[in-house]
């Protein structure tokens, strides 16, 4: 059987892929990828479906050692990965062989790297995904992955693809210049904020608080209390909702968020930056937009337009027979090779 095995962790490395939220109203928590973007990325450049389980590894990521020939992708925050001592790129098809080393500890930027291997990580299935939720821990490969952990991975006999992202492509997570442009619509109790309130949470910066995690990006600037005192019926909360606390602070709900709750509302992070907040580190800080629900579609389809061209160009890709290794300057170039008359 085809596995990697985890020498050394990073700060909290699990497995995910698109999680429960088909479950949610029966209040199993979403779960899943926080960076949904880079997961699929990552998986298309290794031929697998876009939802099949990755390592999501954040702030810092693991050592990884492989038993088997098999083919990977790095996709989301911006990492000094090496392979056997050597640097290797990220959105890129690399081939791996048995007994390679993985070293991904050196994050520089962004908050969460995604590893994808060929075929998927194979942990049980619990509730139709093999998401990592922490609070519950759904089974026994459920948590926190640590040292001498050993994942088995899908058996598949996928050729091998090269396939490389262009540094410039919208499929890649980019460094922000000064503060990330976070674009939200209107939330569902956005009337019990005044116009002047409203405003007020796209004019002034947000910082990101070092009590953010999976279940919700909080942040600290202007006070945004609402006028409307009524209280509120506890309704479902969709990814990427804006909650107001009662001390006046934005949250935003993530991927491990509740099924429901009874904060008000203001905002809902568009699904096509939902990647690039999940890529925000304590401190960053953030600038939000208020966009109009038909420029939250366009985006979202120019995304999928750009995944399904990622995932043409894939399939026309001509298979490698065999790669080859070439170091240079501390740096692992491969080279794909198409045998064209059978040797024997």
């Amino acid at each position: 059987m085809c596995r990697l095995r985890i020498k050394s962790a990073g700060l909290l490395t699990t497995v995910q892929d698109r999680g429960r939220s088909h479950l949610q109203h029966l209040g199993v928590p979403g779960c899943g990828a926080m960076d949904r973007l880079s997961l699929a990325v990552a998986n298309i450049l290794v031929g697998n479906p876009r939802d099949a389980a990755v390592l999501e590894c954040t702030w810092s990521g693991p050592v990884i050692e492989f038993t088997q020939a098999t083919s990977i992708a790095l996709a989301g925050a911006v990492t000094e990965a090496k392979l056997n001592g050597y640097r290797v790129p990220m959105y890129t098809t690399l081939f791996i062989n048995d007994g390679d080393v993985l070293d991904l500890t050196r994050i520089t930027h962004g908050a969460r790297l995604y590893v994808a291997v060929s075929g998927g990580i194979d942990v049980p299935v619990v509730l139709g995904s093999r998401s990592t939720y922490l609070a519950v821990q759904f089974g026994e490969m459920d948590h926190r992955l640590k040292a001498n952990d050993v994942l088995p991975l899908v058996t598949n006999a996928r050729p091998f693809r090269a396939l490389q992202i262009d540094s410039e492509s919208d499929l890649r997570i980019k460094a922000p210049h000064e503060q990330a442009v976070i674009r939200v619509v209107d939330g569902p109790q956005i009337d019990y904020f005044s116009s002047e309130t409203r405003n007020r949470l796209v004019t002034t910066t947000y910082t990101l608080s070092n009590q953010s995690d999976r279940m919700g990006m909080r942040f600290d600037g202007p006070s945004l209390k609402p006028d409307n005192s009524t209280p509120l019926i506890s309704d479902g909360i969709a990814f990427g909702s804006m909650q107001i606390t009662r001390g006046g602070q934005p949250i935003v709900m993530m991927a491990d968020r509740q099924p429901t709750g009874g904060y008000p509302k203001i905002a809902k992070v568009i699904l096509s930056d939902l990647p690039a907040l999940a890529q925000l580190r304590p401190g960053d800080q953030v600038q939000f937009k208020w966009v109009t629900l038909d420029e939250s579609r366009n985006s979202y389809l120019a995304n999928e337009s750009l995944l399904q061209k990622l995932e043409k160009r894939w399939q026309e890709q001509q298979p490698a027979s065999r790669v080859f290794n070439t170091y240079v300057n501390h740096q692992l170039f491969q080279i794909g090779v198409t045998e064209l008359i059978d040797p024997t």
